[in-house]
């Protein structure tokens, strides 16, 4: 049985013409991404009576035979380590909800955020989750980079700054520097000093 806050999410989705199915009490979804295609899973479960929570996973497969794909297993002990470290740097400088990361079962790098369903379930809500999901494509590139070409974290997070200012000056939108971590425009150094 799916439950109610599912649904009605499913029924949003439908509002926002957004393709999704139901298996195993999950609702899952998946976009083609601007940078690789993910797939996303969101589970309900009760905290107490009247609270309902969600759990959701972005990810995107790191084998197979779809575009941006890269066998994980012929990732180097070396650059596997870049990606933790970089991994680690969003969770800890740039995300402000879920965490990333490569799922030790499967391999796939993953967005994992939970948290309360709202009282209402609107296009609004729908709107914030996917947004947040979306930092799973946003942030492909470096991983990609890392894993598949030899970047060094460090580097990555240099990519990352430069690609970020570029697409907001195309935009000439103002700096959010809430959003960088970095707020004096200093070389970044965190986790690890170079």
């Amino acid at each position: 049985m799916i439950p109610e806050p599912l649904e009605a999410l499913g029924r949003v989705f439908d509002q926002l013409e957004i393709k999704h199915d139901f298996e195993d009490e999950r609702l899952l979804t998946g976009f083609g991404g601007t940078n690789a295609p993910y797939s996303i899973s969101i589970v309900a479960w009760q905290s107490a009576e009247e609270w309902w929570n969600f759990d959701l996973r972005a990810y995107i497969r790191t084998g197979g035979r779809h575009a941006g794909s890269f066998p994980l297993m012929a990732v180097s002990p070396h650059q596997f380590d870049e990606a933790h470290r970089f991994l680690n740097y969003l969770n800890g400088r740039w995300l402000t909800a879920g965490h990333a990361y490569i799922d030790p079962d499967d391999g796939d790098i993953s967005f994992r955020w939970t948290g309360p369903f709202p009282a209402v379930i609107t296009e609004a809500f729908a709107d914030h989750l996917l947004g947040a999901v979306s930092q799973i494509d946003h942030f492909f590139p470096e991983l990609r980079a890392i894993m598949a070409d030899g970047m060094t974290a460090m580097g990555a997070i240099a990519s990352h700054n430069a690609r970020d200012a570029a697409e907001r000056e195309s935009r000439q939108d103002p700096s959010d520097d809430d959003a960088q971590g970095n707020d004096d425009d200093e070389p970044e150094t965190f986790p690890f000093p170079e």
